[in-house]
């Protein structure tokens, strides 16, 4: 079956921030013995029980790096390079001297990461996903410059409770999450598989990534449909379709399932 996806416009994860302790002042006399200009990030060591959690952290750790002005050597590249030296593993890479795995690609510096712990407790619409990561940073040499532990954790719901607006978007309520929760799951009962997008990105971010994604169908769930009992449907052929009763589209889909595949 085609993939049939929904999603609200709900700022539910929006990244790992909040309630976190403040470390005591670290001391950076090695690091600025030797400042880097490069960093190599190697293959993290995920110890969670989450699989794509490596994936999340190499995903987003070089974009702020980037804007402090170090030049950090492209991850995908990186596991190439390695995976040419048999080097398949995280746990094998780092077998390798630090010094080593600099001089292979002439960084200054190279950044061992290991997730520990990451996870979500999820109690009716609160969820609080905590994060807990090593890190640890070599010179040239091989030499320590930099190591810490982070933990960190955050709630949506202290987010949400903050009563503040961002960008212009209207805070959404207990009430339309219980309502989207409720549409999805209608939509799983009629048989259409759907993944919902909770992102802290704005609407239309979401709709870009879901067309270069080539989902068919997209629907928006906030106050405005809760309050008037519809969703709005785009469809990655045909545009923006309006509002319709969540009904109306589940008998769309399922007739387009009797009579041909959904347009690409």
């Amino acid at each position: 079956m085609r993939t049939w996806s929904a999603f609200a416009c709900l700022s539910l994860l929006a990244g790992l921030g909040g309630c976190v302790t403040p470390p005591p002042p670290y001391d950076f006399t090695d690091f600025n013995r030797a400042p880097p200009r490069s960093i190599l990030i190697i293959p993290v060591a995920n110890r969670s029980l989450d699989v794509d959690a490596s994936n999340y952290v190499l995903s987003t750790l070089t974009v702020p790096l980037a804007e402090l002005g170090y030049y950090v050597f492209p991850v995908n590249t990186v596991k190439i390079v390695l995976e040419q030296e048999g080097l398949y593993e995280p746990e094998q890479v780092r077998k390798l001297e630090p010094a080593r795995l600099a001089s292979m690609f002439g960084a200054d510096a190279v950044l061992f990461i290991t997730i520990n712990r990451w996870d979500a407790q999820y109690v009716v619409i609160s969820t609080t996903v905590t994060v807990e990561m090593d890190y640890l940073m070599t010179g040239r040499d091989g030499g320590v410059i930099w190591k810490t532990t982070k933990r960190m954790q955050y709630s949506p719901q202290q987010q949400q409770n903050q009563g503040q607006q961002q960008g212009g978007e209207k805070k959404l309520t207990q009430e339309d999450v219980l309502a989207t929760i409720e549409k999805l799951a209608k939509l799983k009962e009629a048989g259409l598989r759907v993944h919902l997008d909770d992102r802290n990105e704005k609407l239309q971010a979401k709709i870009r990534d879901a067309q270069l994604e080539k989902i068919p169908y997209m629907l928006v769930c906030g106050q405005k449909e809760r309050e008037a009992g519809t969703v709005s449907v785009r469809s990655r052929a045909e545009g923006d379709l309006g509002a319709e009763s969540l009904d109306a589209f589940v008998a769309r889909c399922q007739e387009l399932l009797r009579t041909r595949a959904p347009k690409p």
